[in-house]
């Protein structure tokens, strides 16, 4: 099915805004090196604009360079007194830390801006501030809190009359409601097509037209969905937009699939291949012959599926070699023209040097002469060049010789620290004979991890968890180590049995030992904790975040966590203990946010947590192998070729 647009949009259009924010009069340099040239002669606002634009363009390729580049424009903003650029490069610098998994820091500054906005009475600005802190309680999944802030920014544009801001807001609601009320999700969603349609924005419109189709498909309002979808054909035909169609046809098909109306499907299918042939986009050939291959499926057409499923795998062959093709097709067209045009030379030297010797001869020797005075200097400049290219050759061998022997020595350290993470958890083995009928789905997004899982045995309680430290990598590797001593300190040494005392041991000793660093360590760990008594089946549960869910009879309701991390907070409150009584066969499942958060699918959308709610129970009957290589086939199926987003950590025990 296809999923929601505004999902992955709405960030998108945050720095949208931001960037109409930050420069109205200058043009953008899209140019980092040209940026940095700048800085030196530049003053005033002039300067400052130029650190903010460096810090936005390498927000979300290098966080470490847009938070370097965003603090010396923050400091140079607040010495000259410039406090607009100083509440826009705010909002950079919280963009920057919110990508790199900060929420702390990102929540700081987007708090700071927002006071700055209010000063200098700046609506568009306090707007922007309250939608990105609504951001940062939305991606922790704090649903009040977010919600609390999209109102605030809702009513800000509201009073303000900015209309475009407004259906924004509108659309990060019905984003926010959609996995928790449909219905209010919809509402939001129509009410912001319908200010779209006013202000005449149509790639907005299109964006709505989709999420309310979404909606209806999920209802079973196959008709809505289909006048919604095709409005959204409608408009890509009349903005000539060939990709466009061809996502409108392919998203009509599968409302038709859903409905098992598989002609209406094929014949909107065929259209897609015919269109996605003539444009040559393979990417959604390859999703469209993918299709093709589940209805011939379900029809029982095993031929024809065989053959959707091999012209899938062609169009995702020839979508990796496109690049490559299109490559060798510029160098031979300009082999031919280079040909072309020396031949075209050689022929007028020819009848210009006919012409001459006709007229005068002595004119023809002069010319021959300027011409090897020209060809000699040529060749000279040509064999200067060449010495000074093989020089710099030779420069940039050796730094490429000392590049590698530096990357070799980093990628053995990392390599090292993986084993000294690797040894702080249980194996495999270990994990199999305490808890044999279960499964570890363990997937890092680095070759280190932040996410970790736990296991530890009191006679007859079983005490596991699935851990998710702030950030991922060697800062998220460094952090588990800490999390993962305190857990086994908090059992062994101390001896506490409570899973909600147990966290506020390790909150504790991981607290204590930040406090030993002289900076400021704002990172810390969500977790699921469980204490399993293997002879009355009672269990005792414990979540700093992350919540629980457990499968009985059929359903598989979901134990909510204490809203506060592992880690340093404000107004700290004691964790919780529950208390559950399973029967043998239920299932626990426990993990953290890596897997719902992955991005993919048709529209590279968030996968979310109601779709893997719907995904365990489908299979809950399954041995724990099974449903283990299940779920680790459909995030890679999922993800596809875009790139993992967080460490992964889903734990199934069946009692």
């Amino acid at each position: 099915m296809f999923k929601l647009t505004v999902i992955i949009l709405r960030f998108n259009w945050s720095i949208f805004l931001l960037l109409l924010l930050i420069l109205p009069k200058q043009k953008a340099i899209s140019n980092v090196d040209s940026l940095k040239t700048l800085i030196a002669d530049a003053n005033g606002e002039k300067k400052a604009n130029i650190l903010h634009q460096l810090c936005i363009r390498y927000t979300y390729s290098n966080n470490d360079s847009a938070i370097y580049y965003g603090n010396i424009g923050l400091a140079f903003s607040r010495k000259q007194g410039l406090k607009t650029n100083e509440s826009n490069i705010l909002i950079s610098l919280g963009n920057a830390y919110l990508d790199k998994g900060n929420f702390g820091k990102a929540l700081e500054h987007y708090i700071e801006a927002d006071k700055l906005f209010e000063n200098l009475k700046d609506e568009r600005g306090m707007i922007q501030a309250a939608m990105n802190m609504g951001l940062v309680f939305d991606e922790q999944n704090l649903f009040d809190k977010a919600l609390n802030q999209y109102n605030i920014a809702l009513d800000r544009s509201k009073a303000s009359g900015n209309k475009k801001q407004y259906a924004s807001c509108l659309n990060l609601l019905g984003g926010l409601y959609y996995s928790k009320d449909n219905h209010k999700a919809l509402k939001y969603y129509e009410e912001a097509l319908e200010i779209n349609r006013f202000i005449n924005d149509i790639p907005k419109i299109m964006d709505c037209l989709n999420n309310t189709a979404v909606i209806y498909q999920e209802h079973g309002n196959y008709t809505k969905a289909l006048t919604n979808l095709n409005a959204y054909l409608s408009y890509s035909k009349q903005m000539d937009d060939q990709k466009g169609v061809v996502t409108g046809l392919h998203n009509i098909a599968l409302v038709y699939k859903d409905k098992k109306d598989y002609p209406n499907a094929i014949s909107y299918l065929d259209s897609c291949v015919f269109i996605g042939k003539q444009i040559k986009d393979f990417d959604d050939l390859r999703e469209t012959y993918s299709t093709l291959y589940e209805i011939y499926k379900d029809e029982n057409k095993l031929n024809k599926a065989l053959e959707c499923f091999e012209l899938s795998a062609i169009a995702k062959d020839s979508l990796l070699s496109q690049t490559q093709g299109n490559q060798l097709i510029e160098m031979s067209t300009k082999y031919e023209s280079d040909k072309k045009e020396a031949q075209n030379l050689v022929l007028n030297q020819q009848i210009e040097l006919k012409n001459v010797e006709s007229s005068r001869q002595q004119i023809a020797i002069a010319l021959i002469g300027v011409i090897l005075i020209i060809v000699g200097v040529v060749v000279f400049i040509l064999n200067k060049q060449n010495k000074q290219k093989q020089r710099i050759n030779l420069q940039l061998a050796e730094k490429n010789n000392i590049i590698e022997e530096q990357h070799k020595d980093i990628t053995d350290s990392i390599q090292y620290s993986k084993r000294i993470q690797e040894a702080i958890m249980p194996s495999l083995h270990a994990w199999e004979e305490i808890l044999p009928n279960s499964f570890v789905l363990y997937k890092p997004k680095d070759v280190l991890s932040g996410d970790f899982y736990w296991l530890e045995k009191s006679k007859d309680i079983i005490y596991f968890a699935a851990c998710d430290c702030t950030g991922h990598g060697v800062p998220g590797a460094m952090v588990s180590v800490i999390c993962s001593t305190a857990l086994n300190r908090s059992v062994k040494e101390f001896g506490i049995k409570d899973t909600g005392k147990i966290l506020d041991k390790v909150r504790e000793l991981v607290l204590e030992t930040f406090e030993k660093s002289e900076s400021d360590v704002q990172d810390g760990m969500d977790i699921s904790v469980c204490a399993l008594n293997t002879k009355t089946l009672e269990l005792k549960w414990s979540g700093a975040n992350n919540p629980l869910w457990y499968l009985q009879n059929g359903e598989l309701p979901e134990v909510t966590a204490n809203k506060q991390p592992i880690g340093k907070v404000d107004n700290p409150t004691p964790f919780t203990t529950q208390t559950i009584q399973l029967n043998k066969n239920d299932i626990i499942y426990i993990f953290t946010d890596g897997y719902a958060d992955q991005f993919g699918g048709p529209k590279g959308k968030k996968f979310k947590y109601k779709q893997l709610k719907e995904l365990l129970i489908a299979n809950s009957t399954k041995k724990m192998a099974e449903q283990k290589e299940i779920l680790l086939n459909t995030f890679n199926t999922w993800k596809g070729n875009l790139e993992q987003v967080d460490d992964v950590c889903v734990i199934g025990v069946r009692v």
